[in-house]
């Protein structure tokens, strides 16, 4: 069975999440803090979701949605995401995130600097 890790348990992750369960996929989510942190939310929001630590959440996945305020991304380890497919649904925007200089000084996309 496929496993998909979400990162961030907020609004987008949340829902990233309910949809991949009721497809049928295995999901571990993962926040910025432990996974005990996050069982109430997993629990009422997306059950049958697998709280867990991200680098656990991805160490067992095939796919890894980035799912987080972007301003969050450098917080992301790399290592555990060698080898998986990795779905950026991050998004710059400056109101919500405030100027981020890697963003603005490139004419890269935001899943190319992430």
């Amino acid at each position: 069975m496929t496993t998909i890790a979400v990162y961030g348990v907020g609004r987008v992750g949340s829902v990233v999440a309910q949809i991949a369960l009721a497809a049928g996929y295995r999901v571990h989510v993962a926040g910025s803090g432990s996974a005990e942190d996050i069982a109430l939310l997993t629990e009422i929001m997306m059950p049958g979701a697998i709280p867990l630590l991200a680098q656990d959440a991805a160490a067992g996945a095939d796919i890894v949605v980035l799912a987080l305020p972007l301003s969050k991304y450098r917080t992301v380890d790399p290592a555990p995401l060698r080898g998986k497919i990795v779905i950026d649904a991050m998004n710059y925007w400056p109101p919500l995130d405030g100027v981020i200089d890697d963003f603005e000084a490139t004419t890269l996309t935001t899943s190319e600097v992430v």
